[in-house]
């Protein structure tokens, strides 16, 4: 496996020596410059020689350094072996939920992680992450995890009531009722210029797992919501799938609102 992590291990070790001799480098300029302050001839000559030779030896190691950085970033984000190093970090990490792979996604609870190889970078959900080492794409799940998530599914909860009162104009049904496929209500989504281009079939199951671990229940009209989950034989497109955290399979049909 073409470990990233180990590139940067490896890179850090050599910008470290790098620093040292910045800081050697440092250390003479200041001295020269006191000696400059003091009026001190001899200790002029000895720091500026020092800082000449010191930044003698540091310009051919920056520069083999930088250049000795091999590492093809758009390779690995076009593998699977970025699944395969950030799924083996977090299994590492006693805090972090399961990560799934989903086909070219990987999926932790309830963010959806997708590769941009031609930018070098993740998409962590919506946001474009570009510090690719497992453990900072660990921190950043963590706290996106952490964070609190109820006005976004508040606000998701609100979309998908809006969403199914517009299929269901025209329809005559029970006093106060309402109820849509989620297939309907993600294709009406889909109809909003790039919603689809952002939201896959899988984050949208994503968001429909986290609404349902959430405490949210009620939109902010005051409608309770209930999924109704396939039974019998239905269209495959018309459930939506999602991996929990436990590893069992949770399937998404219709959603109720009374």
């Amino acid at each position: 496996m073409n470990r990233l992590d180990n590139a940067f291990a490896h890179h850090e070790g050599e910008v470290d020596l790098l620093l040292k001799s910045a800081q050697q480098f440092i250390s003479a300029l200041k001295g020269w410059k006191r000696a400059c302050v003091e009026g001190s001839v001899g200790d002029r000559q000895k720091h500026s020689e020092r800082a000449v030779a010191i930044s003698t030896l540091i310009e051919p190691s920056v520069r083999e350094a930088a250049s000795g950085w091999s590492f093809n970033a758009r390779d690995y984000l076009a593998s699977d072996d970025w699944h395969n190093e950030l799924i083996e970090a977090a299994s590492r990490h006693p805090s972090t939920p399961n990560i799934l792979s989903e086909g070219s996604e990987l999926v932790c609870p309830p963010v959806v992680i997708r590769s941009e190889p031609g930018r070098a970078s993740l998409r962590l959900g919506k946001a474009r992450w570009t510090k690719l080492r497992p453990r900072k794409v660990i921190d950043e799940l963590l706290r996106i995890r952490q964070r609190s998530e109820k006005q976004n599914v508040q606000e998701f909860l609100d979309s998908l009531w809006t969403a199914t009162q517009y299929l269901n104009r025209g329809k005559q049904l029970e006093t106060n009722t309402a109820y849509a496929k989620l297939r309907d209500i993600y294709d009406l989504f889909c109809l909003t210029p790039g919603w689809k281009k952002e939201n896959s079939e899988t984050a949208f199951a994503q968001y429909l797992y986290a609404l349902h671990r959430s405490e949210v229940r009620v939109t902010r009209s005051g409608k309770k919501y209930e999924f109704e989950f396939p039974a019998g034989h239905p269209k495959t497109r018309d459930v939506f799938d999602v991996v929990a955290e436990d590893g069992r399979s949770v399937r998404y049909y219709i959603i109720h609102f009374r």
